[in-house]
């Protein structure tokens, strides 16, 4: 059972267009809004997949990338407009980039024969580091969030056919507030881009992503990873020690200047790296304008058209979608092209429901202490997670009573408990006070002047003293 309930609350209609993509652990739509007076937008959706849909673990981190998400309001982040549930099913609704992932861009480059420009390539890294500063930096009543995207890749940075360049996909990200945090020892993220100490399932903090901007540019670089590996034991075991291939190695002719920028953004200990990505940022500036003349957005643009002009793919929002499947106009077990359906409200049934079903699991390790492996950490391997099973309904008389009625039964208990005590004990102080005669002492006993009852007797009667023995005279002296 998940720890919220949909209310009929009505988010918009939307019209299913084509299936994008299948993610890991969701599956991604494009889709058409409709509001009123006629008013569309092309948007994104985003779904759990079926086998996770059951798992609360799972639900729990989908609805984070949402509150993490919607609480970025910034020009190089996606924004994600709604979440919403139906069918049973969380929804996210993301604003449409059109363009391409930057893992596609670098493909479609190397297989077109086009040398990806340095020079563009630090103009996406100083966008990256601008999003990633305004993350780090999030406040809500003066405190900070805490939040670590945790999963800074190519994939996850999108670029648009007009050279716009926003960063995606919180879905792992950690933050200081969040419902599902993550166990230590639990790695989430791609390990190609992971830092040394969240490949080890250590504590991380926004230095962990200032070493993954490094890992991006040193791809965006030289077109190979910076730990390449024959399996991805020995690549994790590379990441774990930051043992990075030379630069010179894997592509002769880089800059001096950026090879300095990325082996300090990739040092083994978080604290000789740049304690900020705006640290980052000033260098990667500072070297794009003196090296390579402030390439932007317009250079990104044309550069993008050139590659189209070579290879012909066109972006997401043109491009040919899987459409595969009997169009419905009811919102059914799959989403075909032309499924209209609307979203509704998601709000949180109590505090008690999700502390109940949100405990933190054990720390892998520790002593007496094991944890189970969940579809979670599988499909962050890349593991084909195990079937969904679909959980029995909880019994209403298991959920645990609301904190107010908890209150009141505990008072009613003490008071009872305290009564009963003083019973008890005036019981057994007034037995004794009889038997040591007290009550007598104190004159709470029968007058015997008076012949009259002074106050309750309240224990068994004393025994009345038995009458003092009358003298006998002596007898009469004999006369002589």
């Amino acid at each position: 059972m998940l720890p919220y309930r949909p209310l009929m609350a009505r988010h918009g209609r939307y019209t299913i267009l084509g299936k994008l993509a299948d993610g890991g652990m969701a599956e991604i739509f494009l889709a058409t809004q409709h509001g009123a007076e006629g008013f569309e937008k092309h948007v994104v959706l985003k779904r759990i997949l079926t086998q996770f849909s059951a798992d609360p673990q799972f639900s729990n981190m989908f609805i984070d990338e949402a509150h993490i998400s919607m609480s970025l309001q910034h020009s190089n982040i996606v924004q994600v407009l709604d979440l919403g549930v139906a069918a049973g099913r969380y929804f996210l609704v993301m604003e449409l980039v059109d363009g391409w992932d930057l893992e596609k861009i670098l493909k479609r480059a190397h297989e077109a024969g086009m040398v990806f420009p340095p020079a563009l390539a630090l103009y996406i890294v100083t966008v990256v580091c601008r999003a990633l500063s305004y993350a780090h930096g999030k406040r809500r009543a003066g405190k900070p969030l805490g939040i670590v995207h945790r999963d800074v890749s190519p994939n996850n940075v999108l670029i648009s056919e007009q050279g716009e360049v926003k960063l995606a996909d919180f879905g792992i990200a950690r933050a200081e507030r969040k419902r599902e945090k993550t166990a230590a020892g639990v790695i989430k993220g791609k390990v190609a881009y992971m830092s040394p100490e969240q490949a080890s399932g250590a504590v991380i903090d926004k230095r962990s992503d200032v070493f993954s901007v490094g890992s991006l540019l040193y791809r965006m670089m030289t077109n190979v990873l910076p730990f390449e590996a024959p399996t991805d034991l020995e690549q994790l075991l590379r990441v774990q020690k930051a043992d990075v291939t030379p630069i010179d190695k894997a592509k002769p002719g880089v800059s001096p200047a950026v090879q300095a920028i990325i082996m300090k953004a990739m040092r083994l200990a978080p604290a000789e790296r740049y304690q900020a990505a705006d640290e980052m940022l000033a260098d990667v500036e500072r070297v794009l304008r003196h090296e390579f003349q402030s390439a932007g957005q317009t250079e990104l643009k044309l550069w993008l058209e050139q590659l189209a002009r070579r290879d012909g793919v066109e972006s997401i929002g043109k491009h040919r979608l899987d459409t595969s499947g009997v169009v419905k106009d009811e919102l059914g077990t799959d989403l075909s092209a032309g499924t209209s359906f609307e979203l509704d409200e998601v709000v949180e049934l109590t505090s008690g429901m999700t502390e109940l079903q949100l405990t933190p699991p054990p720390v892998p390790g520790a002593p007496g202490t094991s944890r189970p492996e969940t579809t979670v950490d599988r499909a962050s391997r890349g593991l084909t997670p195990p079937p969904a099973l679909t959980p029995p309904p909880l019994a209403a008389a298991s959920a645990p009573p609301p904190a107010r009625h908890r209150k009141r039964l505990s008072g009613f208990w003490l008071g009872a408990i305290f009564a009963l005590g003083g019973v008890v004990g005036g019981k057994l102080l007034i037995d004794w006070s009889a038997h040591q005669g007290v009550f007598a002492k104190l004159g709470l006993g029968a007058d015997a002047d008076q012949g009259a009852t002074v106050g309750p007797v309240l224990g068994p009667a004393a025994p009345e003293p038995a009458p003092a023995p009358v003298a006998k005279p002596p007898p009469p002296t004999p006369m002589p």
